[in-house]
Order: structure tokens, then sequence, then C-alpha cells
């Protein structure tokens, strides 16, 4: 699995997931704090959780990320919901990718990627993503978490 994120103009990012069969592009809007939503999904894998949830919110609209862990193993959906507000169930989301793989290697495959847009970007990335600075501290923890999974 890649994931890969980058600011596409103030205030908006994409990501990019592939597992080598599917590919999809998820927008994301600084409404939420995009990749630290996922740092905190991912360390609550590491911390044993069976399931841990980020949410992306959308203008309007939202796309959640639905992580869980059966051992050594981790499965992800990314669902997408058209409105935002109320919460809509899990159920009424469209599918728009799945995965699943060796715990190591999605929670890898996500701090590879941040670790990336870090190093591209560095003190850029509050100007382009605007309203949340990078979770350095949180990717340094959900990093050195990576080989006790």
């Amino acid at each position: 699995m890649q994931f890969s994120f980058r600011p596409t103009g103030i205030g908006w990012a994409e990501a990019r997931l592939t597992d080598g069969t599917d590919v999809v592009t998820v927008p994301a809007s600084d409404l939420s704090d995009a990749l630290g939503e996922l740092l905190l999904a991912l360390a609550e894998l590491l911390e044993g959780s069976a399931s841990a949830t980020a949410s992306w919110q959308e203008e309007p609209g939202e796309y959640r990320w639905l992580f869980r862990r059966d051992g050594h193993r981790a499965s992800l959906e990314v669902l997408a919901f058209s409105d935002g507000w109320p919460r809509r169930p899990d159920e009424e989301g469209k599918i728009v990718f799945a995965t699943e793989g060796e715990l190591r290697d999605v929670i890898r495959a996500f701090t590879e990627g941040m670790r990336a847009v870090l190093e591209e970007s560095g003190d850029d990335y509050k100007e382009k993503w605007y309203a949340h600075p990078f979770p350095t501290d949180f990717l340094e923890l959900v990093e050195a978490g990576i080989n006790d999974a």
C-alpha cells in the first residue's frame, strides 16, 4: 500500500491511496486536521484497539477512514458521504477504497507518505494547509511504535 498527501491550495489538499490494484484520490478540507486525524487512528491501532476512525470533513460531505485490526492484520475502508451533518451511519457511506494487509505495513505506508510531505514542504506546510500545522511530534510517536506492531 502507498499513501501520499499534497496541499492543492490554501486550505485544500488531496490524498492518494493505492494497494497495487486500486487507486483513489481523496480530497481534504482544512475543516479537519486530516493528517492528525489519520495519525490518531493509527496510534489507536498500535495501542491494540480493534478499530479506529478518522474523519475528513468536506464542504459539504465527509470522508471516513475505518481501520480494523485483527491481530497483526489490518483492514481499511474509506467511505464517502455527500453530507457531513448530521453524521451519517457507516452503512450509508459509499466505499471508495478498501484494502487489507499486515498492520505494520499499513501503518508504515501512511507514515512514509506523511514523512515525504514533511520533507517536501517543511515550513511551507502551514502556509499551504493553513489551519493546521504539520503533526511532527505525533508522526514521530507513531513511527516509533511500528516495530511493536
